[in-house]
Formats: structure tokens, sequence, C-alpha cells
């Protein structure tokens, strides 16, 4: 499944009763490979500009967390 980060957020935290929850970031290069994503429950994707169709990692990264930190209330 493919979400946006913030949906994707929502449901890592409220997994976190059932167990714990990892979020796998791939490189700045190439991303996740197929078998890596295939892994996951959940795909998270960042909306973004067309002009600028990609974040690079550590901005993915503060997205995410600052998203997970809302969702956690």
């Amino acid at each position: 499944r493919v979400l946006t980060v913030r949906d994707a957020m929502r449901e890592a935290v409220a997994a976190t009763a059932d167990g714990d929850v990892a979020l796998v970031f791939g490189t700045e290069m190439s991303g996740l490979s197929n078998d890596e994503l295939a892994r996951c429950g959940i795909a998270a994707a960042i909306p973004a500009s067309a002009e600028y169709a990609s974040l690079n990692l550590a901005a993915a990264v503060q997205v995410a967390a600052y998203e997970a930190r809302i969702a956690a209330g």
C-alpha cells in the first residue's frame, strides 16, 4: 500500500500498540530496491512540487519524523 506520509505515520504510531515499528529509508541515489520495498507493509509518499519531484534523505527523514510526532500527539 502507498499512503501519504501523514496517513502512514498515523498507522505506524497506532501499530506501536502491537509491537515494534521500523521506518525504513533508502539511499539518496536509488531509494529502496524492489525486494526491500516488498518487505515493507506501507510505502509513504511525500507530496512534492513537480519542479522538485524528490527530497534528499535528510529532508525526507525530517518530514517523516515531524508527521510521526504529530500523529503521536
